[in-house]
């Protein structure tokens, strides 16, 4: 270690650079000249007892932060070396350093600047061995020179004197929430208080079991640090400006959403305080976006449902009416939700009574609902329009508030349908009666055909006068039988059940009076 090179060398940095940079760069000179692991530079303000780190080779803060340092540091011209892994640890935590603190050790130094009664400590991190060998004392002198009477300083100066004030502000309000902590321990639900900045002052015990964060934890942490993402803007304007009731969600030690409730309090806004009293509502929260997400989807199939739905009370006006009640009784919503009684949209009292009568007998589907029941209401236009009804009471506290809910089918259409129905088997009927007796005469010419031209061929032979007996005889025989034959034929034709044809001449068909008629009937008589 040369000290006129290192000094030139460091004249060289705080001549060429801005001081704040200068003791950066420096840090770094000296860190790799003399195989070290780390250096810092701390100021002790003695007039507000106050320790400033303001730089070293890994951190870099122009404006300086304020420590509690974990030792005192004393103005000694001996250099203490501290070589115990945990205290190094501490040191180097303090430092804002990232070092090996199971091999490293620390050394430092206080002195006095020469303007003032500040304070300069410098402190390095390395090997037990490397660090008896830095003249400590010729670092620390060379610096308090190169930077007394700095802005610098005096800028540290004044901002200390803001943080002291500061500091004595908070001391002032915390002795009002201590007036009032008694109350705040008492009450079941959690309560934060916070500063003008969001910052977190206090947190009673129940805020404790909501949030899973110890008061001693939150406090002067700013609030948005325990805010979930997606509320972080909307408290960014301050809690000042929020209305007094709002819904917050914030996440707990255990990274979970927790959704508050929570009511604004200005028991403490004379002492710029605000008092934030909450509840989780978590569980509420998700019932209501359950509830919501259910009463979305029942609206929906109601509004798009086929089927005309009301809902009126069973002794006042109607409540609900959905686009297809709309269809089918010419009236548009607003003009009938909670203006129109239930008993305007059917065509008498009568109708109304008989419905109330239904609804209690719990024959037609069971208490306090119908099944299905074919009914008339009035359209707008007065004109009567028959429909499907079912309906189904929902009970409220009193009798009057009794909701009844009817789910309504234009029948108009199907009516007409059944009619033309109807219309069309009474054609078909007739048509397949033309076709039976047209077939039963064909049937009939065919069958009685034979036996009649038989009879008829005998009959002329009985006309010649010279007939033998023999001839005479046989003819007589046939005509008989033939007759008889007919006289079969006409039975089956009457004893016909069932229309069955069979092929005839061609495309053509005759009845098949084997098969249609009862012929075991006729074997029996």
């Amino acid at each position: 270690m040369e000290p006129y090179i290192i000094t030139q060398q460091l004249v060289q940095f705080f001549f060429k650079h801005p001081i704040k940079e200068s003791i950066t760069a420096s840090f770094n000179y000296l860190t790799d000249l003399l195989e070290i692991e780390g250096i810092a530079a701390l100021v002790h303000l003695e007039q507000d007892d106050v320790y400033i780190l303001i730089s070293s080779n890994q951190f870099r803060n122009s404006r300086g932060v304020v420590i509690k340092p974990p030792v005192s540091f004393p103005v000694n011209e001996k250099t203490k070396i501290v070589t115990k892994s945990e205290k190094v640890k501490v040191l180097a935590q303090m430092a804002e350093m990232d070092i090996e603190a199971e091999k490293a050790s620390a050394s430092y130094l206080t002195r006095n600047f020469p303007s003032g009664n500040n304070e300069l400590i410098l402190l390095l991190f390395g090997e037990t061995s490397t660090l008896q060998k830095i003249n400590l004392h010729f670092l620390t002198k060379l610096y308090t020179i190169l930077m007394r009477d700095s802005f610098y300083l005096r800028a540290l100066n004044e901002r200390t004197k803001r943080i002291k004030r500061s500091s004595l502000k908070n001391i002032e309000k915390s002795k009002t929430i201590k007036t009032y902590r008694e109350f705040f321990e008492s009450s079941p639900d959690g309560i934060i208080v916070v500063n003008e900045d969001n910052k977190i002052l206090y947190m009673n015990h129940a805020g404790e079991s909501i949030t899973g964060y110890s008061s001693e934890g939150l406090k002067m942490v700013n609030f948005d640090k325990i805010v979930a993402e997606n509320h972080k803007e909307f408290i960014k304007k301050g809690f000042f400006n929020l209305p007094e009731q709002f819904n917050l969600n914030i996440l707990t030690t255990s990274k979970e959403i927790v959704c508050l409730g929570v009511n604004k309090s200005h028991l403490l806004a004379k002492s710029g305080l605000t008092v934030l009293i909450f509840k989780d509502i978590t569980e509420t929260r998700e019932m209501q976006e359950r509830l919501s997400t259910t009463s979305d989807l029942l609206i929906r199939l109601v509004d798009n449902s086929v089927i005309a739905i009301i809902a009126a009370h069973l002794k006042g006006n109607i409540i609900l009416f959905n686009p297809a009640a709309k269809e089918l009784f010419g009236y548009s919503p607003e003009s009938v939700i909670d203006k129109m009684p239930l008993k305007n949209l059917f065509t008498n009292d009568k109708t109304l009574e008989k419905i109330n009568r239904m609804l209690v007998d719990d024959k037609f589907g069971g208490e306090n609902r119908i099944e299905l029941s074919r009914e008339s209401v009035l359209s707008s236009d007065d004109k009567e329009v028959p429909v499907n009804m079912s309906a189904f009471v929902i009970s409220g506290e009193y009798e009057q508030n009794d909701t009844v809910v009817f789910f309504l089918s234009d029948l108009r259409e199907q009516i007409k349908m059944e009619k033309q129905l109807d219309e069309y088997k009474e054609k078909l009927a007739e048509k397949e009666k033309l076709a039976l007796i047209s077939t039963l005469a064909g049937t009939t010419a065919h069958e009685l055909n034979q036996p009649l031209m038989s009879i008829r061929g005998y009959s002329e032979l009985l006309k010649k006068p010279d007939l033998p007996k023999e001839k005479l005889e046989k003819a007589v025989n046939h005509i008989i039988n033939e007759s008889d034959r007919m006289a079969k034929i006409v039975k089956k034709i009457g004893n016909i059940t069932k229309f069955e044809t069979r092929k005839y001449v061609g495309q053509a068909n005759i009845l098949d009076l084997e098969k249609s008629s009862n012929n075991k009937k006729n074997n029996e008589k």
